[in-house]
């Protein structure tokens, strides 16, 4: 890269999480100070019904990292952020989000190490049963209320188990769709080696689960409705809920793009937080994402969303360190001014 600053903050934010690993947020640096920001569509997902608020959810989270990673580094971020309507058909394949500048002279105080980025991961692997600790859900509680949200937190074993059955129903539900499917199939690695030539993606050994089996659980969908092979394959996902002791979901605004990009980087600051604490984390995203799942988990747990969506559901508690994903090299995310 032509500025160093740009490559040492790439460096830390490129292990910016996002849906299926797909990594889509690009970055045009037009001088030491400033960048424009961008979402590439060809790595979005359009046939996931919330597809395009999660895409902003992305690049809240972005956003966030890359101001965290600043901050240690002696700037702050100043944003001008676009709100445009993405659309999965344009012919401009970069969806423009805004540009990012880096000032000095405020240095707001760093709340959160920008160590904790690289550290930060998904844990599909079998929970301890034990709690998370109070004092770490109160700190929670405060960051998602300073953002204007509400965290909600349930231990309650028949909500948690209820809770754990319907993301495993939307997972088989949202398999049986057809372009969800092939989407899907897109982003899966069956193997290490092409886990780590394509750095990004579903890794099978993230997902907990051997790579011929989930290969078969893709490309033998309609077997599942027959008498004893569904019940194996659930029975086989069901396993990597073991120890399962606590969820947690966030309410709140999550109606326009802005809202869907401050809620990503709400997000990714809850994670953080977690993460400072070692507790694990494995988002329930597709009891969000589908309709009917959603009415489900909210009639369970008793949310009414009088005070907005609930935008996020996942299961916290500890866990051995789970199986790192690949992410694709900093100078991937860069891309070149239009001739």
């Amino acid at each position: 890269m032509q500025f160093a600053i740009w490559d040492e903050l790439l460096q830390i934010v490129r292990w910016y999480p996002s849906p299926h690993n797909s990594q889509p947020m690009r970055v045009r640096i037009i001088d030491r100070c400033r960048a424009e920001i961008a979402y590439d569509l060809d790595r979005g997902l359009p046939a996931e019904p919330y597809g395009i608020p999660f895409g902003y959810v992305c690049a809240g989270i972005f956003i966030e990292l890359l101001a965290v990673a600043a901050h240690d580094l002696g700037f702050d971020v100043d944003e001008r952020l676009r709100y445009d309507d993405m659309d999965f058909a344009a012919v401009n394949r970069l969806h423009a989000l805004g540009t990012v500048t880096l000032t000095t002279g405020r240095r707001r105080m760093l709340d959160l190490d920008p160590a904790l980025i690289p550290e930060r991961c998904t844990s599909r692997l079998p929970y301890e049963p034990r709690q998370v600790d109070p004092h770490v859900l109160d700190r929670l509680r405060a960051e998602a209320r300073r953002w204007g949200h509400r965290l909600t937190t349930t231990a309650d074993r028949g909500l948690v188990d209820a809770i754990v059955r319907i993301n495993q129903r939307t997972l088989f539900d949202d398999i049986a769709n057809g372009a969800v499917r092939r989407e899907l199939s897109s982003w899966l690695r069956y193997s290490r080696k092409e886990a780590a030539q394509r750095a990004d993606g579903l890794s099978a050994d993230c997902l907990h689960m051997p790579g011929a089996l989930l290969r078969w659980f893709i490309e033998h969908h309609a077997w599942w409705s027959r008498p004893g092979l569904g019940d194996i394959a659930r029975w086989v996902y069901l396993r990597s809920m073991r120890g399962v002791g606590q969820a947690m979901w966030i309410t709140g605004p999550f109606a326009t793009n802005a809202d869907y990009i401050r809620a990503g980087r709400l997000f990714i600051r809850l994670w953080l937080l977690l993460t400072e604490h070692r507790v694990a984390m494995h988002p329930f995203g597709s009891v969000i994402t589908n309709p009917r799942a959603h009415v489900a988990f909210c009639d369970r747990v008793g949310e009414t969303e009088a005070d907005g969506m609930a935008w996020m559901l996942a299961r916290i508690g500890y866990s051995a360190p789970p199986p790192r994903s690949y992410r694709l090299p900093a100078s991937a995310l860069v891309v070149e001014a239009a001739a």
